[in-house]
């Protein structure tokens, strides 16, 4: 069984559910330590032609808190949500598949909870769910609570989920060892994302935006060539 985890971000890049699909079982990792200025609660769209960031607003946020503990501002949340609905109406109204990815992205923000990792995770299960991705979904902070950290936290949780492979994206390159993870019994593999570009009337997107932009502009299946566009080793 291959496994994957990652922290939940809101709407990721396209290489987010290159990981996904590249597992048979993914685990947010939402008992971690918070970073302010990450992805859990801000990505990047398209505004007006040009590459902006859209951010929920968060209450009492702090590095001192794991992810799982963090709570959305719910005083400025709707107001937020009216202006990032306006502006996704007024950006893409014209896209090809807006219509259907409207209805998707409406679900999502439907959650009436308060906390950024269970809508962040949401958004994940959704895009997955639209797009037929067939993994199993685990959260981090469900599993037995545990004192190890890094590394040997994430063996940890390949041993009780019983992975014999875990993936990672490229980046992890310098935070894992391949030979700790091979004494464990686990086989370590690294995902080379790859952004294919795609454009609509002659006009090639930007680069690096949410999920949102690329369900916009191209079919499902389209989308889900370009998850699987990718080599792991």
């Amino acid at each position: 069984m291959t496994l994957g985890i990652m922290q939940p971000y809101i709407l990721p890049y396209i290489g987010y559910f290159q990981l996904v699909n590249a597992c048979d079982k993914f685990v947010f990792y939402d008992s971690v330590q918070f970073i302010k200025k990450g992805w859990i609660n801000r990505n990047n769209y398209s505004n007006g032609g040009e590459k902006r960031l859209f951010t929920i607003p968060l209450r009492g946020a702090s590095q001192n808190k794991i992810i799982s503990e963090i709570e959305i501002d719910i005083m400025q949340y709707q107001k937020w949500k009216e202006k990032f609905f306006k502006t996704i109406n007024q950006e893409y109204r014209s896209a090809p598949y807006f219509e259907e990815v409207m209805g998707v992205i409406t679900s999502i923000f439907a959650y009436d909870g308060k906390f950024i990792a269970e809508l962040s995770i949401r958004s994940i299960i959704k895009v997955s769910d639209y797009l037929g991705l067939k993994v199993e979904f685990e959260i981090s902070s469900k599993l037995p609570k545990s004192p190890l950290k890094s590394q040997s936290r994430v063996i940890e949780i390949c041993k009780e989920l019983k992975a014999t492979k875990y993936i990672n994206l490229i980046g992890g390159e310098t935070l894992y060892s391949k030979s700790d993870f091979s004494r464990a019994g686990i086989e370590l593999s690294f995902l080379h994302p790859k952004i294919l570009s795609y454009d609509w009337l002659g006009k090639e997107r930007l680069p690096g935006l949410s999920i949102i932009d690329v369900l916009m502009f191209n079919s499902r299946e389209d989308v889900k060539h370009m998850i699987r566009s990718v080599k792991t080793g």
